[in-house]
This record gives structure tokens, sequence and C-alpha cells, in this order.
């Protein structure tokens, strides 16, 4: 059942999913990741564009404390291009609403600027809230993965030492009157309960490894 839903997710047809031993498996454990690489997860795209929306927001509150004036040549009716006091006169009424507007409006613009500004630093604690956690996800994930890979290591060789002692005890068995079968017995469990905590920490290593690969939005650990 696990591999058909493995290839429904890959898009083919269910069926047997060749795959390598465990021991034959590399996993590459990063003593540190760079901040950038978690510029792939979702949430911190999504914190960082909340704070170029802000910070576009509080230029444009500021930008509205100044008259917006576009000035052309006045053209008359028929056509032809007026002298300057046709223009001054034409378009002193309009020039002087555009200019004295932000004067009148001033209370409610420095209420606008206050709040895109506030706007603005709650989106950048956002964002960096954001970054400790996606960091705190990501340092998790990595620890995960180093103490597997040394528990591991020292698994394999309490497995190796174990298989000694076992192999040894055999042969005292058969040539030494005080070393019965109950001691194999004992020597196989502890070789049993090794290699079965040596599974354990395996699976701990690849959902380790799934955690980093999930903490990092689905990029690439280099």
């Amino acid at each position: 059942m696990t591999e058909n839903a493995l290839c429904s997710v890959l898009g083919r047809h269910s069926g047997h999913i060749e795959r390598d031993s465990f021991a034959s498996a590399a996993f590459h454990v990063p003593s540190s990741i760079s901040l950038h690489a978690l510029a792939s997860r979702p949430d911190v795209r999504q914190a960082e564009a909340a704070l170029k929306t802000a910070f576009y927001l509080t230029n444009a509150a500021r930008a509205a404390f100044y008259p917006s004036i576009t000035i052309s040549a006045f053209v008359g009716r028929n056509g032809s291009k007026t002298d300057d006091n046709d223009f001054s006169q034409w378009n002193q009424g309009k020039l002087l609403g555009e200019l004295t507007a932000p004067i009148f409006a001033r209370g409610r613009l420095k209420a606008d600027l206050r709040k895109a500004k506030a706007e603005q630093e709650e989106a950048l604690i956002s964002f960096r809230q954001t970054l400790l956690d996606a960091g705190k996800e990501v340092n998790d994930a990595l620890s995960g993965q180093q103490y597997a890979q040394n528990t591991i290591r020292l698994n394999e060789q309490q497995i190796e030492k174990l298989s000694h002692i076992v192999e040894t005890s055999k042969i005292r068995m058969k040539y030494e009157s005080e070393v019965n079968y109950l001691q194999v017995l004992l020597a196989r469990q502890s070789l049993l309960n090794a290699k079965l905590a040596l599974h354990t920490n395996r699976f701990a290593l690849v959902e380790a490894c799934i955690q980093l690969y999930k903490a990092l939005g689905g990029g690439v650990v280099r």
C-alpha cells in the first residue's frame, strides 16, 4: 500500500519501487546551513511579501503630503499654443487646489502615515519571528540528524563487539564445562537488542532528514 501511495504521488502506475539498502544510502548532514536557504519556505516568502507591501504603503502615505502637479503646454481652442499668461490664468484655480489640498488634509495624512508605519513595524516583527521559527525548525532537524548518526555509529560498534562475544561463547561452550547454552542465549539477546536499537536510530535518521527537507521548504541541502 505504501508503494502504491508513493507511485500515486510520483504520477506513475502502481508497482514495486526499487530501493537500495540503508547501508548504501548516502545521508549528507551539513554542520551549518545558510540563512538564505530559508527563502524557499512558503511562510518566509509570505512574510517577506507582507513586509514589502507595508514598506511601499508607507512610502505612498509619505508621498501623499506633497501635491501631485503635472505641467504641460496649454492649447487654445484654435489648436495653437498659448503664452505663459494664458496658461497661468487658465490653470490658476486648479494649481491652487492641488497645492492646498495636502495642507487641509494634513491631519488625515498624518494618521494614514502613522498607520502605515505601524503596519510596517508589525510586518517587520512578523518577518523576524518567522525567520526565528524557521531557523529553530532547521536547527532541531540538524541536531536530530547528527545525534542519530552518532548513535548509529555507536550501535554498529556495539553490534560488532557483541557478535564477537556470541561467537566466542559458542566456542567456549564446546570446550569449557562452566560455559553453558544459557550464556550463549544471553549474548544473542544482547546482540538482538543492539540490532533493534540500530534499526530504531536508522529510522530516526531518515525521519530527521525528512524534517530538515520540510524545514527548508523543500530546498536542497548544500
